[in-house]
């Protein structure tokens, strides 16, 4: 915990610095698509209570950025940027866990905050600017309660439902950035980038049932390709 305060006020500091310094800065919000780029690995038991092991995409979830920025070089700027990615859904059908499967839904939320270095290229041909970047931060990543439905094997009914293993985790979290700025005008312009992200571990931790054993548990890191497009306002 201590760690994350450390590095939100060190994100903070720097950005302030830089805006203080300086009075070309922007202010950019933009929406797209969150792609989930990696796997969660998703364990459970056998009859004999042996550990299986899964792994399980999450669904894409749409994704709001907005940041605020300053030139601190005429090629070079620094950006505070906040995320937030509210639903990557789960869902899977795993088992038989002593003759009978467990089906398991959840979703994943992260929000993020990031202090980027970004390195516009001089605008080239009809006046368009390529910009990369990296950035580092950390992401608070809340994983929703798992519901865990056992149904029966003749029927179709619920025999069983758990709701539970609630779990949020704050984590270091980097990304690499692609883009480019089309002007509207000397001070609007269209922002279009790709951002590569990990946003650290999600986990639910082991829990056990002495009626089933280890109930399903989830963890893995999370990965995302974000593509985005916004609007930056520059002052």
């Amino acid at each position: 915990m201590f760690n994350v305060f450390r590095t939100a006020s060190l994100l903070s500091a720097v950005s302030s610095y830089a805006i203080a310094a300086s009075y070309d800065y922007s202010i950019s919000a933009q929406v797209g698509s969150a792609i989930v780029a990696s796997k969660l690995n998703q364990s459970s038991a056998n009859g004999s209570n042996a550990v299986l092991t899964f792994k399980k995409p999450l669904k894409n979830s749409v994704i709001y950025n907005i940041s605020v920025s300053t030139r601190a070089y005429d090629t070079i700027s620094l950006a505070l940027e906040l995320s937030h990615a509210p639903k990557h859904k789960f869902s899977s059908s795993i088992g038989p866990i002593k003759g009978l499967r467990v089906l398991s839904f959840t979703n994943v939320s992260t929000t993020s905050l990031f202090l980027n270095s970004l390195y516009h290229v001089e605008a080239l041909k009809y006046r368009f600017t390529p910009y990369v970047g990296l950035g580092i931060g950390y992401s608070a990543n809340r994983m929703g309660h798992i519901h865990q439905r056992t149904p029966a094997v003749a029927g179709g009914s619920v025999i069983a439902e758990h709701n539970e293993i609630r779990k949020r985790s704050r984590k270091f979290a980097w990304q690499a950035i692609l883009g480019v700025l089309l002007p509207v005008n000397e001070r609007i312009n269209i922002d279009f980038s790709y951002r590569y992200r990990d946003l650290g571990k999600v986990s639910t931790g082991s829990k056990y049932d002495p009626e089933y054993g280890y109930r399903p548990t989830l963890e893995g890191r999370l990965k995302t390709s974000n593509i985005m497009i916004g609007v930056a306002y520059k002052f």
